[in-house]
């Protein structure tokens, strides 16, 4: 599997620095819960300090380049900077594909990747698809619910159990042509996943986002998963950074 660093975050916030401590974790050759060794591909993007547009050239090119040549693609950030422009580059291969956004956040106050994709038009709205929301401003809720976007929060998923919304997920996911995949670790609740960039309680153990993404990973469809907002200075005992490679490593 093709493996992409791209060591950056928009505010230098510390995010910049998960893709190499993840590398380190996955270089132990531990093998997977299913018995395989994870063997990547692994490349790092340029970042042009100071130069914001070409580092975005740089995503989009490495990215483009990625889902040419392999099956399914990992993008290891920094923050949701990389998402939208990885994501930019797998929809012109795809015009028809779905994003599904395992996040804490929706994402889409003015600026934010999910507006952003919808308001350039890289993707239509009705081929998005979030998970595990929990925390949102006003302006957020209304744009979700004026948008019509379909998201299950975390409330929903106790009430109907992460089993019976990860089927729902993986039959709304099934209709895309290609499904990216966006993991930010906010999703997990930070007794688990300290390490992150915005905390919020609320949110899934360890052992349910390896559920989840056990399942997703499975669809046919999925070409591409970046996986963001890990923050090494933030983490205690690597314990975030531990995660992030145990999901690589399963995702595999």
């Amino acid at each position: 599997m093709k493996l992409i660093k791209i060591h950056f975050s928009k505010n230098n916030d510390g995010s910049e620095k998960a893709p190499e401590k993840i590398i380190e974790q996955i270089d132990r050759r531990f093998l997977n819960e299913n018995g395989m060794l994870p063997v990547f591909d692994v490349e790092n993007v340029e970042v042009e300090k100071g130069n914001s547009e070409k580092t975005q050239q740089n995503i989009t090119d490495a990215v483009a380049k990625a889902i040419e040549e392999s099956s399914k693609c990992l993008i290891l950030g920094g923050d949701h900077f990389s998402t939208y422009y990885s994501l930019s580059a797998f929809l012109k291969k795809f015009s028809d594909a779905g994003l599904l956004a395992i996040d804490a956040f929706p994402n889409c106050r003015i600026g934010e990747y999910i507006r952003l994709a919808i308001k350039d038009k890289l993707i239509k709205k009705e081929n998005i698809l979030m998970f595990g929301l929990r925390k949102w401003e006003s302006e957020e809720y209304s744009f979700l619910k004026e948008q019509r976007i379909k998201y299950y929060d975390m409330r929903e998923t106790e009430m109907e159990t992460l089993h019976e919304v990860s089927e729902s997920l993986m039959q709304a996911s099934r209709r895309f042509n290609a499904l990216y995949l966006s993991i930010s670790m906010s999703v997990v609740d930070p007794a688990f996943a300290p390490g992150v960039s915005r905390a919020e309680v609320g949110g899934l153990t360890a052992r349910e986002i390896l559920f989840l993404l056990n399942r997703v990973s499975n669809l046919k469809n999925l070409r591409a998963v970046d996986l963001v907002d890990i923050n090494p200075e933030k983490d205690r005992d690597e314990a975030t950074i531990k995660l992030g490679a145990k999901i690589a490593s399963e995702m595999f």
